[in-house]
Parts: structure tokens; C-alpha cells; sequence
């Protein structure tokens, strides 16, 4: 959480509200300016959140390790604070889980939605569509695309693959993961089911990236 204060309560909304109920929520505070505020609005959720505040900001790479190496479950799932999951996006990418024991990880559809008035930009899979398996040469040749809070992925093989570089900028840092995670012979997925939601507003991650995009 970095300047998420007016939009992490409906990003922990949307986790509270999923049909698959074995989870736990862990929200890393990276040195952020609007603490103060980020903590009230946290007040009604700090029953079942568990909350770590880093002691430097380190930028999304940095502090997502940070809450994965305090993660106790088997699988992770990544969503930054200004975007929400539909309530059956869980039990969706779980159940995919259990089709297929072999992947590692699996994403979804994405869309990008206009802060205020929740108009739609596009999707992922319209925008940047994943054709075949991910593997590392289709990810390096752009033919999949990964949404990082579509991501549900095993625990185990994030560490495995050296966690995130908290070296690299905001950008790059989980495409770069991704790479490291394909390369280590693990196997990716997608659905192309729309299970996520990125808000686009002035000083979003996302909003940056399509203007690069354009």
C-alpha cells in the first residue's frame, strides 16, 4: 500500500467478499504518506488483516516480498490496493488449480476501468490476448501477458525463483519475475475469464503504463 488510502477499502472488500473463504489477507504498508488515513480506513478490517509496516520504501517489488515472506499459505495472490476481484475469482483460479496440479501459476482477464466513472478502457485479453502456453520465449516475444493482480501463483516457486528484484523499477519488476519463474521449468496458465478489475486514475501504476503503451 503506497497512496492507497482512498482505494484499498474497496480492494479488501472485494477479497472479504469471495466465495472461496480459506485465505489470509496481509497488507504491507511501504513508508506510505498517507498513513494516517491508510490505518483508519484499516481500522474495520484489522480483525482479519495482518498488517506490516516497512521501515524504507522500497517501491511494489520490495514490498510484496515482504508479505509473501510472511505468507503461510501454499499459494499466493497478488492485488494492489487500487484494484478489485470479482467474488468469484478465488474459487475460480483454485478450482483451475485442482484441474491442473502440474501449473504453477495461473492469471485471468483483466480489465481497466476510469476512476469515477468506472468506464472500461479495454482488457487484458482484448488488448495484449495470451495465445498458447507461457512460456519464457512467448513471454519474452509478448505473447503472453501477465496481470500481476490476476495472479494467483504456489508459494513456493516465487521463492524458488529469487522473489521479486526490489532493484529493478516499478514497471518491470514482476514481468521480470514472471521470466524467472517460466525459466526455472515451472508451468504458467491463464484463463480468459474476466475475474479483475485495475482502477486507472492520475497517479496509478496503470495509468503510466498505457500511456507508455500509447
Amino acid at each position: 500500500a503506497f497512496r492507497a488510502a482512498n482505494f484499498i477499502a474497496e480492494a479488501l472488500d472485494s477479497v472479504c467478499a469471495q466465495t472461496f473463504t480459506d485465505f489470509e489477507i496481509i497488507v504491507v504498508n511501504d513508508v506510505s504518506p498517507d498513513t494516517e488515513e491508510l490505518e483508519r480506513v484499516l481500522t474495520r478490517h484489522r480483525a482479519g488483516v495482518t498488517y506490516l509496516k516497512r521501515d524504507c520504501n522500497g517501491g511494489p517489488g520490495a514490498a510484496r516480498n515482504t508479505g509473501i515472506l510472511a505468507a503461510r499459505g501454499e499459494y499466493v495472490a497478488l492485488l494492489d490496493a487500487d484494484d478489485y476481484w470479482d467474488t468469484a475469482f478465488l474459487a475460480e483460479q483454485m478450482a483451475f488449480f485442482e484441474r491442473h496440479p502440474e501449473v504453477s501459476l495461473v492469471y485471468s482477464d483483466a480489465s481497466w476501468f476510469l476512476d469515477g466513472s468506472r468506464a472500461v478502457v479495454g482488457t487484458l485479453m482484448t488488448q495484449a490476448p495470451s495465445l498458447g502456453e507461457p512460456t519464457f520465449e512467448r513471454l519474452i516475444r509478448q505473447e503472453c501477458t501477465v496481470g500481476t493482480s490476476a495472479v494467483v501463483v504456489r508459494r513456493e516457486a516465487i521463492v524458488n525463483a529469487g522473489l521479486f528484484d526490489p532493484d529493478i523499477g516499478n514497471y518491470s519488476e514482476d514481468f521480470d519475475l514472471y521470466l524467472r519463474i517460466a525459466k526455472s521449468g515451472a508451468r504458467l496458465a491463464y484463463q480468459r475469464k474476466l475475474l479483475v478489475h485495475h482502477r486507472v486514475h492520475p497517479e496509478s501504476l496503470s495509468a503510466e503504463s498505457l500511456q507508455l503503451q500509447l
